[in-house]
């Protein structure tokens, strides 16, 4: 493999760890690469892919089967891909081994890699989970006829939105006369919930009835707000700050009760 094109710096990278003078028992070694957009990030990855698949001793020799080449866009995978392939193509390796490889190498981006991952665990936890849920919360959640698991789509916050929003409206509307909910009624108001007073009004026409909830909507799909306790849950509510401690435990009991229904009916955003 020419190697002419590459500076020291980037050969080192490129045949790494061959570069360094390390003891037998020294053990594995993490390579990190820092360098700015045009440095040539994705010719010294490629030229490494080669060296690893290709060209290295044995005892730096990866299958491909070992290898997970992941970016950030679609655009990066689209050219990491066409590179990485074309290498692998023109190797020194009979056409069988290269065949070989380019049918076992895991090129994509981060979104599809964790997709793929989560489509390998989902069917069982889907099985499990609804074998544990009462009939009325199956019936609620649509998934009394469900006899097997949904595929799999990733959804953007925008779609889910609007229908957090109806249960922050649900959960007013049900709250509304309880003398015990006046303190959290403040918190929704304070917090940004009513754009005006006739945001829950039926007979609005003008807008609709999850106008002006979208930053509550957006904090009830935020990641921490799902999963986590206590300090973590505050980057959660940076956005809306309520100060009682029963409305945060209202709408995180909401947001799971939701999550775990957007999973059993196969709806992941990116949170998820």
């Amino acid at each position: 493999m020419k190697t002419a094109t590459l500076s020291p710096d980037q050969e080192k990278a490129v045949f790494f760890p061959q570069t360094l003078t390390l003891p037998e028992d020294a053990g594995k070694r993490n390579l990190v690469i820092e360098a700015g957009a045009g440095a040539g990030k994705t010719t010294l990855l490629t030229r490494r892919v080669h060296w690893l698949l290709c060209a290295a001793p044995q005892k730096f020799r990866l299958t491909a089967a070992q290898l997970v080449l992941v970016t950030f866009s679609k655009a990066a995978d689209e050219e990491l891909r066409a590179r990485v392939e074309n290498t692998i193509r023109n190797a020194k390796l009979a056409d069988e081994e290269k065949q070989n490889i380019l049918s076992r190498l895991h090129i994509s981006t981060i979104d599809s890699l964790f997709m793929q991952i989560a489509g390998n665990l989902f069917p069982s936890w889907w099985e499990q989970t609804k074998n544990n849920l009462d009939p009325e919360t199956l019936a609620k959640w649509g998934l009394t006829e469900q006899r097997f698991p949904p595929a799999m789509t990733l959804v953007s916050e925008a779609e889910i939105i609007p229908e957090v929003s109806e249960e922050i409206v649900a959960i007013v509307e049900q709250h509304a006369e309880h003398p015990d909910f006046e303190i959290e009624l403040l918190d929704f108001v304070l917090s940004g919930a009513f754009q005006s007073a006739s945001s829950f009004s039926p007979n609005n026409t003008v807008q609709p009835r999850h106008r002006g909830l979208e930053r509550i909507a957006t904090t009830m799909l935020h990641e921490n707000m799902i999963r986590s306790d206590a300090p973590p849950l505050r980057f959660a509510l940076e956005k809306i700050h309520p100060s009682s401690l029963s409305l945060i435990e209202l709408l995180q009991a909401k947001s799971r009760e939701l999550f775990y229904r957007r999973l059993m009916n196969g709806r992941l955003t990116h949170n998820d």
